[in-house]
C-alpha cells in the first residue's frame, strides 16, 4: 500500500457550473480502500484507461486550475484527449498532478512554466479529441517520482478517484439521487441512460461491469450482476432492477462512498 497524503490536497472544482452531476460511470472508484492505493485494483467503472471523472458543462464554460501549481503541458495532446492542460504541485513525499482533457481548441491561455493558482481560468470547456458532448475529463494523480515532461503524462503516477473524501468540492453524490424514484423497471433488453446509471451504481457498490457502450443496453451481464447483488442483500433473485432493488442499491452506494 502507498499512503496518499489526502489532507495535503486542496482542490477547487475545475468546472464551476456543471450541466448535471457526474455518473458513477465517470469516475475511478476504489470504495473499499479509498485512503490507499491498491496495486491489484483495476478500474471497473469505465473502459480501461479512462481513470478520471467527466465534468459536463456548456461549451465555452471557463475551465479553472484545480490547484496551485506549475503548468507542465498545455496544448494539443493525443487524438483521444484533444487539448489538455497538466498541472503539477509538490506535496508531502511526492507530487500531485491534475489533467484536464477535451478543452476547447485554441482556448488555452496558459503555457508550460506558468505558475497558476487554484480557481484561475486556464481554458474553456470544449469537446476536442474523442468526445461526444462538451465536458472536461478530469484526472488526479499522485506521483512518487518527479514529473517527466518528456513522457506521456497519462502514464505517470498513481491514478486516484477525484471524488475521494470530498476533495473535489461542489460535486454532489454521483448516483443521481433525484432520479432514484423516477426510474422505470429495468430488465433484459432495456436501453437508455437509466441502464448506464444502474450499472454505475453497481460499480460504486463494488460489482464489476463490462465496457460502457455508447448506447447502453441491459445485457445478460447486467442480469448476472443484479442477481449477485439481490442474493447478497436478501432480495428476490430475478435479475430485474425494480423499486426494491433500486432502493437497496442506492443505500449501498451511499454507504460505499461515505456520503
Amino acid at each position: 500500500m502507498v499512503k496518499i497524503p489526502w489532507d495535503d490536497l486542496k482542490l477547487v472544482n475545475p468546472v464551476p457550473k456543471l450541466a448535471y452531476p457526474p455518473s458513477p460511470y465517470s469516475a475511478y472508484f476504489n470504495a473499499p480502500g479509498r485512503k490507499y492505493y491498491n496495486p491489484a485494483y483495476r478500474n471497473p467503472g469505465d473502459p480501461e484507461g479512462h481513470g478520471g471523472i467527466d465534468l459536463h458543462a456548456k461549451s465555452g464554460t471557463p475551465a479553472l486550475a484545480p490547484m496551485d501549481g506549475s503548468v507542465r503541458f498545455a496544448g494539443k495532446s493525443n487524438p483521444g484527449a484533444g487539448y489538455v492542460v497538466v498541472i503539477v504541485r509538490l506535496g508531502q513525499g511526492g507530487w500531485w498532478m491534475t489533467r484536464q482533457l477535451h478543452l476547447q481548441a485554441e482556448s488555452i491561455i496558459v503555457k508550460p512554466g506558468d505558475y497558476v493558482t487554484a480557481g484561475q481560468e486556464i481554458a474553456k470547456v470544449g469537446c476536442t479529441g474523442q468526445c461526444t458532448w462538451p465536458h472536461t475529463h478530469f484526472e488526479l494523480h499522485w506521483l512518487t517520482a518527479p514529473f517527466n515532461p518528456g513522457a506521456d503524462s497519462v502514464n505517470q503516477g498513481i491514478k486516484l478517484d477525484p471524488l475521494a473524501f470530498g476533495v473535489l468540492p461542489g460535486v454532489e453524490s454521483p448516483y443521481y439521487k433525484h432520479l432514484i424514484n423516477q426510474w422505470p423497471i429495468l430488465a433484459l433488453g432495456a436501453k437508455g441512460r437509466y441502464v448506464r446509471v444502474m450499472e454505475g451504481g453497481l460499480v460504486a457498490a463494488g460489482y464489476r461491469n463490462s465496457v460502457a457502450p455508447v448506447n447502453p443496453t441491459y445485457t445478460r451481464w447486467d442480469v448476472k450482476q443484479v442477481k449477485k447483488f439481490q442474493k447478497a442483500h436478501g432480495l428476490k433473485v430475478d435479475g430485474v432492477f425494480g423499486p426494491k432493488t433500486r432502493k437497496v442499491l442506492a443505500q449501498s452506494v451511499t454507504e460505499a462512498l461515505g456520503q
